[in-house]
C-alpha cells in the first residue's frame, strides 16, 4: 500500500492480512511485511522488523501485539515466527516464545499466545495438550477463564481445544473440513468458519451449522437503478443471472441485502426506481415470451408501505423515474409522464426524436428544470423548461447530474470531457491526471459532487480520490454517498470526511 498525506492511494487485502482495534478513530492493519495504524484522519505504516509478514494482531489493549512470520534463509530452513509488541513507534521483539503462532489480549488485558509447544499468557509457562503431536492455531474467546484454540493433530481428528485458564480440553469438531478462522462474541456465543467456507456458530457449549441467507444475485451490469431514503433503507433494481433472467429489486436495511418481494410473480427488466419519503416508485417490464407482447408495469409503494402494480399508457416500458415530490414524479420512456399524486398526465416529447427512442437518464431540480439523456448515434440531451424541450450539446453524453438551475455536470467518456452548465452555456473543467470513465454521478449540494466513486467536486476543483470500485449507480443522503458498482451489485460507502486527501 502506498500512503499519500497520510491516505492510502490502494489498499488491497489477502486473506492473510489481519486487523484489529479499539474503536473507528484506532485500528491497525498487517498487510506483508508492514503494518498501518489508522488514527481516524490518516493511516501510518510501521515496517515488521527483518522483513517479517504478519500473521496475528492484536490492538484491543493498553498496547498492539504481533506474531510475524520470516523466511528461512536457507532453502531447508522453514523459517520462524517472533512474538513483538508495538513501543516508541516501532515494533520490539524479544518476548521469549518459541514459534508462536497467535496472539490475544483478553479484557482483563492478560496476553495470551498459542505456540509451537503450548498456550499459556505472557510471563507463564505453556499449557499443553495430551492429544499427541497436537499442532497449535487460532486463539480467540470471551476471556482468559473461556477461550478457544483451533489446531489438529497428526490424524486431523481433533481440531480444537478449549480452555479455561488452567487447562485445555480437547474438542472434537463437528464439521467436515479442518476449521480456518474463529470468532467468540461473548461467552457461549460465536462463530468459526472452515476451508470449505462452511459455518458454525457457538450456542452454549456446542458447535451448530448455520444457514447463510441467499444473496441476491444481481447480473454483472445489470443494475438498473438505485435510491433511498437514507442510511438504512437503499434500494436497488436490476435483473437476475441466466437462467431466470427475471427482474429483482433488493433491499439495504444497514447491515445486509435482501431481495423484494413485491407479491406480483415473475417480473421482468426492472430498469430504475426513484422514491421521497416512505413511497418508492421502480418501473419494470413483464418477462420476455415468445408469441407474448411484453408488457411495460409501474410498482409503486404507497405511504401505508404497500406495493402496488400499475399499468402504463398502452402498456409501453419506461425507461426512468425522477421527481421532486409525491406530487411531482417524472416518468421517461415512449413518452413522458407526470404524476400529480392521483392522476397521470401525458407530456409531449421533445422534437426530432426517432420513432422509438431510448431514454438513458433523467434528471432535474424543479418542475421547470429536467434534463433528459437518450441513447443513440449522439446521445442527444435535452433540457425541459416547464413549457418546451430544446436540445442542448451536440456531442455524445454519458451521464448527467443536475444541482440546481444554474448547475449541472455532463460527462462524455467518448471524449473523456467533464462540463458544466451555469445556466447559461456549457464549459469543460479540468480534470486530474489520469481521471478514470465515469458511469454515474451523483450530487449531495453545490460543494460535494462525486463523479464515479474516482472524482469529487468540492466547489472549488475536481479531485482525485482513492477507490477500487467502478460505480455504475449513485444515490446520497445530502451527506453521505453509496454506489452500486455493475460487478454484482457491491454497496460502497463515503462518508463526507473520506473526501480529503
Amino acid at each position: 500500500m502506498r500512503l499519500r498525506d497520510g491516505v492510502p492511494e490502494t489498499m488491497r487485502t489477502t486473506p492473510e492480512d489481519v486487523v484489529s482495534g479499539t474503536g473507528s478513530n484506532d485500528l491497525w492493519f498487517g498487510y506483508g511485511s508492514k503494518t498501518t495504524h489508522w488514527d481516524g484522519s490518516k493511516f501510518t505504516d510501521f515496517a515488521i522488523p527483518d522483513d517479517g509478514s504478519a500473521v496475528s494482531l492484536d490492538a484491543t489493549g493498553e498496547r498492539p501485539w504481533l506474531v510475524a512470520s520470516h523466511s528461512g534463509q536457507t532453502p531447508r530452513d522453514p523459517g520462524h515466527r517472533v512474538l513483538y509488541s508495538f513501543s516508541n513507534e516501532r515494533w520490539v521483539s524479544g518476548q521469549g516464545f518459541f514459534d508462536p503462532r497467535s496472539v490475544r489480549v483478553f479484557p482483563s488485558n492478560e496476553v495470551w499466545i498459542s505456540a509451537f509447544g503450548g498456550v499459556g499468557k505472557l510471563g507463564s509457562q505453556l499449557m499443553q495438550t495430551d492429544v499427541p503431536f497436537f499442532s497449535y492455531g487460532a486463539l480467540h474467546g470471551a476471556s482468559s477463564t473461556d477461550f478457544w484454540v483451533l489446531g489438529h493433530d497428526d490424524s486431523s481428528k481433533t481440531t480444537m481445544l478449549h480452555s479455561d485458564g488452567v487447562s485445555l480440553r480437547p474438542y472434537a469438531y463437528p464439521g467436515a473440513s479442518l476449521p480456518a478462522s474463529i470468532f467468540i462474541g461473548g461467552p457461549g456465543w460465536g462463530f468459526i468458519g472452515d476451508e470449505r467456507g462452511e459455518l458454525l456458530g457457538l450456542r452454549g457449549e456446542s458447535f451448530v451449522p448455520v444457514t447463510r441467507p441467499p444473496v441476491p444475485h444481481v447480473v454483472r451490469y445489470a443494475v438498473g437503478g438505485a435510491w433511498g431514503t437514507g442510511p438504512n433503507d437503499i434500494y436497488a433494481v436490476g435483473q437476475l443471472t441466466a437462467p431466470s433472467w427475471h427482474g429483482a429489486a433488493i433491499h439495504w436495511d444497514g447491515c445486509r441485502w435482501k431481495e423484494v418481494d413485491f407479491g406480483f410473480g415473475p417480473l421482468g427488466k426492472l430498469s430504475d426506481v426513484w422514491g421521497i419519503g416512505n413511497e418508492i416508485w421502480v418501473l419494470g417490464e413483464d418477462p420476455w415470451i415468445l408469441g407474448q407482447e411484453q408488457k411495460g408495469f409501474l410498482l409503486h409503494k404507497d405511504a401505508a408501505g404497500k406495493w402496488n402494480r400499475l399499468a402504463t399508457p398502452q402498456d409501453a416500458g419506461y425507461e426512468s423515474v425522477w421527481g421532486t415530490a409525491p406530487n411531482d414524479v417524472w416518468f421517461g420512456g415512449p413518452t413522458f409522464m407526470h404524476w400529480d399524486g392521483s392522476t397521470f398526465t401525458t407530456v409531449p416529447q421533445p422534437p426530432g426524436l426517432p420513432p422509438y427512442p431510448a431514454l438513458d437518464d433523467m434528471t432535474g431540480s424543479a418542475p421547470d428544470d429536467i434534463w433528459a439523456l437518450y441513447h443513440g448515434d449522439i446521445a442527444p440531451l435535452f433540457h425541459y423548461d416547464g413549457r418546451v424541450w430544446t436540445r442542448q450539446l451536440e456531442q455524445f453524453i454519458d451521464v448527467i447530474v443536475s444541482v440546481a438551475k444554474d448547475d449541472a455536470w455532463a460527462w462524455s467518456n467518448h471524449r473523456h470531457t467533464l462540463l458544466h452548465f451555469d445556466g447559461r452555456k456549457w464549459t469543460p473543467v479540468d480534470l486530474p491526471n489520469g481521471a478514470p470513465n465515469i458511469y454515474a454521478m451523483w450530487a449531495n449540494a453545490a460543494n460535494d459532487v462525486w463523479f464515479g466513486e474516482h472524482l469529487h467536486w468540492d466547489g472549488t476543483a475536481v479531485r482525485a480520490v482513492r477507490g477500487d470500485a467502478d460505480a455504475s449507480q449513485m444515490w446520497g443522503d445530502g451527506k453521505n454517498t453509496w454506489a452500486l458498482t455493475g460487478r454484482g451489485g457491491i454497496l460502497v460507502h463515503r462518508a463526507p470526511s473520506s473526501t480529503s486527501r
